[in-house]
């Protein structure tokens, strides 16, 4: 969700009526230039515009019997973006899809009554067929560990086989070194699950990007004793070495929800990886100001890809798909 806010600071016109307040007629002599040194009068409004940015959070919170619970608000939540804490503006209750029982809300025409018992059953049927929830399931094995990916294709087999509605429509993506679609749009659960299993053998999803960054981070160490110029020049010239991949899963996001942008209904993308944080450079530095205190740090280049996500965002808000994530780090592949 993207609020812009506009500020408009009005500045009286001086001299723009006449004595009595009315506007000069027409034919009378034009006001008089201004004086040498006398303060200049604007002749239009000032305008500054001020953009500011809400995301919207998609969270699912049950009971111990998988139930929904109801009644949670801002201070039931913690929000952290790269280990900082962020406000969280609102928090509202929804119940997703049909079939989510007697309290799910309904919603009907003003003046119109709202349709109770198999009425509106039905009517929950047909605008479920006519626009029927999309879920691509996104595969992100270009940074991540192949172990995590291993138990999230596991379990995409044991949830498509169960957990969804059937008029669901499911595509199956990855990336790897590229954008794939392992299978589009389809009710089929048989064929995706075919898909997914068959994904297991794909030897392009064994990436060795943690290895790398392994590496660098021995590199790292090695460099703090070196001095802070030398950690930190280590530490950026590191980041800018593995910035470009994780460019690269952000853009193939960005693809995912373009192509998603047309599709009237919920639609949704449900991200499994290890993550790909804002700021990549945060850990190297972290550790800089932990050895050499806040001085060590001052001269740390900006390796961001906060300008992508500010993109990305703000094309899932416009196109109306909602992300959710699921992060394999340390998932047992058992």
């Amino acid at each position: 969700m993207i609020a812009t806010r506009r500020l408009l600071v009005a500045v009286a016109l001086v001299g723009a009526l006449g004595p009595s307040g009315a506007a000069p007629s027409a034919g009378r002599e034009a006001p008089p230039k201004p004086t040498p040194g006398a303060p200049l009068v604007p002749t239009a409004p000032i305008i500054e515009r001020v953009t500011s940015e809400l995301v919207l959070i998609e969270t699912f919170v049950t009971d111990d019997k998988g139930r929904p619970v109801p009644g949670l608000g801002v201070d039931d939540f913690v929000l952290t973006v790269d280990a900082h804490r962020k406000p969280i503006a609102s928090v509202e209750y929804r119940e997703a899809g049909p079939g989510h029982g007697a309290n799910a809300p309904t919603v009907t025409r003003e003046g119109s009554p709202a349709p109770a018992g198999e009425e509106a059953a039905a009517q929950a049927a047909e605008t479920a067929s006519a626009y029927p929830r999309r879920f691509v399931l996104f595969f992100e094995d270009g940074t991540s560990q192949s172990t995590g990916l291993t138990a999230a294709r596991r379990a995409t087999d044991k949830f498509l086989a169960s957990g969804l509605a059937p008029t669901d429509q499911v595509a199956l993506a990855v990336y790897d070194r590229r954008l794939k679609i392992l299978h589009d749009f389809t009710t089929d659960r048989e064929a995706l699950r075919h898909a997914v299993i068959k994904s297991l053998d794909d030897p392009m999803r064994y990436s060795d990007f943690a290895r790398e960054q392994e590496e660098h981070w021995k590199e790292f160490e090695g460099s703090l004793d070196r001095g802070s110029s030398y950690a930190t020049e280590v530490a950026t010239n590191n980041c800018y070495s593995e910035l470009p991949r994780m460019r690269d899963v952000v853009k193939a996001l960005r693809s995912l929800v373009d192509s998603l942008a047309p599709w009237r209904g919920y639609k949704a993308i449900v991200f499994m990886g290890d993550g790909i944080p804002e700021d990549p450079a945060t850990p190297y530095f972290d550790e800089v100001f932990r050895v050499y205190g806040p001085a060590g740090v001052s001269g740390a280049g900006r390796c961001t890809l906060t300008q992508e996500w500010t993109s990305l965002t703000q094309a899932t808000a416009a196109a109306g798909v909602a992300v959710h994530t699921i992060q394999t780090t340390g998932l047992a592949a058992g």
